[in-house]
């Protein structure tokens, strides 16, 4: 396209008069073909990336009629082993649980995760995971909701 001289973007205009640049059609199109052959994103299974596309997972997945879930997202799992496994343990709920279920879970996880990076930084995968590292999250979740509150 460049060497042709087929733009690769233009301008689109709002309603409110804002200006914003997108992809020219063309590319739009050859992207939609990529997608339909398969041809795109050739690093390797979907559940290999941090990011699922849940249409694109090879099994069928339970959805919820008034929030439509589409990805499941593990970008915010800090520690490489905790998400590794928990990949593992997501796909497995995926095949007998609803998607809700899965991201509450998830939720769950990057909480998890965050105090962990935050306090317990030796904590790198599952297996680390001990009663009084489970204790001290608790604890200092609990204390976190009072202080939200109480307006601390």
């Amino acid at each position: 396209m460049m060497s042709e001289g087929i733009p690769q973007t233009f301008e689109k205009h709002g309603v409110y008069g804002s200006v914003s640049t997108g992809r020219s059609r063309l590319l739009c199109y050859f992207i939609q073909i990529l997608e339909f052959t398969g041809q795109k994103g050739m690093q390797g299974d979907e559940t290999d990336k941090d990011i699922w596309e849940i249409k694109r997972l090879d099994i069928p997945v339970k959805a919820n009629p008034i929030k439509n879930y589409r990805t499941v997202n593990f970008t915010k799992i800090s520690q490489p082993g905790i998400r590794e496994e928990l990949k593992k343990g997501i796909y497995l709920n995926l095949q007998k649980e609803a998607i809700a279920c899965v991201q509450k879970e998830m939720t769950a996880m990057r909480r998890l995760s965050g105090y962990l990076a935050d306090r317990q930084k030796e904590v790198q995968s599952c297996r680390d995971i001990s009663r009084e590292v489970l204790e001290e999250y608790l604890t200092w979740g609990k204390w976190r909701n009072i202080g939200r509150e109480c307006g601390l």
